[in-house]
Order: structure tokens, then sequence, then C-alpha cells
């Protein structure tokens, strides 16, 4: 006696299809899985070209809403995609994640570079904290990545040799024209930014300790 695998009727007379489904549940379930398998595919195609995180992140999210969809099909054992829906969905946030750390290492980079381009450090270090939003949002979808950290340190990195440097340029050019106390100030901050930034004192200490000099220096010129 025949049972459609979909809909469970049975009958001596009842008519399967070769995937054990009856007339009507074989019409639904076969408009189903090709719909299914239409926006699967082009969600992968989509998430591959597209440069943009969040629609890749979109994109992934919807190919599991689908493929989790045709699970339920599978373990009716129902044929509907190659390689099938749970092979598909154990490697999904395997790729998912690879996906992430590629597209924020391309912004990352990209970010950097014209960063190196830019023609004042205010507008260097504007252009590295975008690749900083980049790396927090991959933050948010991939825990506990050493190369996250990595390009978080690259950056911060970058950003503070930046800044700093801008203090410093600001200081010679205010000593080279004889403002001393607006040269004054610009290395206060530079000591001021040092003292307080995320790194050991004790690893800095040699710049630190020439700013004092420097500070002492002014301060006796001025009187």
């Amino acid at each position: 006696m025949g049972q459609c695998k979909y809909c469970n009727k049975k009958g001596l007379f009842l008519s399967l299809s070769e995937e054990g489904l009856c007339r009507e549940c074989l019409a639904v379930v076969t408009l189903n899985v090709q719909e299914r398998v239409r926006v699967i595919k082009s969600s992968a195609e989509v998430a591959e070209k597209s440069k943009n995180l969040k629609t890749k992140l979109s994109r992934a999210s919807l190919m599991r809403e689908h493929l989790e969809e045709l699970l339920k099909y599978e373990r009716m054992g129902i044929d509907t995609i190659t390689p099938p829906p749970s092979s598909l969905l154990a490697t999904l946030e395997k790729d998912r994640q690879k996906m992430v750390l590629e597209t924020v290492e391309e912004q990352v980079g990209a970010a950097l570079a014209k960063a190196k381009l830019a023609t004042t450090p205010k507008s260097s270090v504007t252009q590295a904290s975008k690749a900083l939003l980049a790396i927090g949002e991959a933050e948010q979808e991939v825990e506990g990545s050493a190369t996250l950290a990595e390009l978080r340190k690259r950056v911060t990195d970058y950003i503070h040799e930046r800044t700093l440097s801008a203090h410093l340029d600001a200081a010679h050019k205010a000593e080279f024209k004889g403002q001393l106390k607006k040269a004054l100030d610009a290395y206060q901050e530079a000591l001021y930014f040092l003292r307080t930034d995320d790194i050991d004192d004790a690893k800095q200490g040699g710049q630190i300790t020439d700013l004092e000099k420097k500070i002492e220096e002014i301060q006796t010129q001025i009187g």
C-alpha cells in the first residue's frame, strides 16, 4: 500500500510519483522547492559579488531560512537540492564567517589606503576610523577572531601614530614661527595624549621624557 511522504495519505490505489508523493502534494512540493532553490542560488550569487558586509550577511540569513525549510523535506525523505540542505547548512556558518573576514579585510585595506593619501593628519584619522567601524560590525558577527584582533591593532596603531604626529607637527610649526606659547600648548597636548592613551607609559617612556624636556625648555624661554 502506497503512502505519500508529505501528507501521509495511504491507499491501495493511491498513485505516487517517483519522489513518493501523491499528485496533489507533488505539485505543491515541486513549486515550493523550486522557488526556495531559486532564492538560495540567487542569494549565494549576490553575497559573493557584493562588497557590502550587511548585504552579504542578509543574504546568508535568507539562505539559512530557506535551507531550514528544505531540511523539513529532507527529513521526510524528499529530495530537494544537491548537496542536501543538511550538508549546506553545516557549511553555511563556516562560509559566513569566511565571508565576513574577507570583506572586512578589504574594507580595512581600502580605508587605510585612503588614510595614507589624506592631506592632513585629521582627515587621515577620519579615514582610518572608518576601518574601526567595519571591524566593530564584524566583531558582532564573528566572536574571538584572531584575524579581527590583528586588524584592530593595526588600525589603532596607525591612528595613534597619526594623532601623535598631528600634535607634534603643530608644535614644530609653531616653534619654527616663534609662536612659543602655541608651541608649548601643542607639546603639552602631545604629552597628555601619550599619558592618557591605552599604551603602557613604560613602552613609550623615551617619547614622554623627550616631550617633558621640550616643554621645560620652552617654558624657560617664555619665562
